[in-house]
């Protein structure tokens, strides 16, 4: 098999590398890579992300779905489930965060 790839045939790779590693084929998403010799880029951390940090206590699921690339960096797309009142308990803490920020500034 030849490896004459173009921009657009790494591009589509990884996007199946990612596709394989969200639904949990790790080893396929490494044949992939290694196929393709594709250089991962760095994945933003959201390990601080305040919104996920928030959901996750309520129960609210959080998936990445994709990514998209800006400056180097892959930033994730997330979907987000869970039924009205995990969301009416998240609407109530933002807004009980942000009376509190008023009252303090």
């Amino acid at each position: 098999m030849t490896k004459k790839w173009n921009e657009e045939h790494i591009e589509a790779a990884e996007e199946v590398m990612n596709f394989a590693r969200a639904t949990g084929n790790e080893k396929f998403a490494e044949m992939i890579k290694d196929l393709f010799e594709i250089k991962e880029k760095p994945i933003f951390d959201t390990s601080s992300s305040v919104f996920l940090n928030l959901s996750e206590p309520l129960n609210i699921g959080c998936n990445v779905q994709g990514y998209k690339l800006e400056d180097g960096v892959r930033y994730p797309f997330y979907s987000v489930e869970g039924d009205i009142r995990e969301f009416e308990k998240l609407h109530s803490t933002v807004k009980e965060m942000r009376v509190g920020n008023a009252e303090t500034s």
